[in-house]
């Protein structure tokens, strides 16, 4: 019997960076290596976790955060997806 490969999960992004601006934030990542996807993770509440956080499926670099309350504090994560699974934040 011939078992299918399972697929690794990609790494985990680095050089997460959030630049505000007047009611968006811009936020970049690293790309990671067999990384088909992105989802990006947002709440105002830390620590942020997967099941606290707003999610944005689909996101890329750089995504521009909009309809944001200027001063407000935001936390920002990020995960890597492929057909292995998602990475940790």
């Amino acid at each position: 019997m011939v078992r299918p490969v399972k697929k690794a999960v990609p790494a985990i992004p680095t050089s997460l960076s959030v630049e505000p601006g007047d009611t968006v934030n811009t936020v970049q990542w690293s790309a990671v290596a067999g990384a088909t996807s992105y989802t990006l993770y947002w709440s105002d509440v830390a620590p942020l976790t997967k099941q606290s956080a707003t999610a944005i499926t689909g996101a890329v670099s750089p995504y521009r955060h909009t309809g944001l309350t200027n001063g407000k504090l935001l936390y920002y994560a990020v995960a890597a997806r492929n057909s292995g699974g998602e990475s940790d934040l």
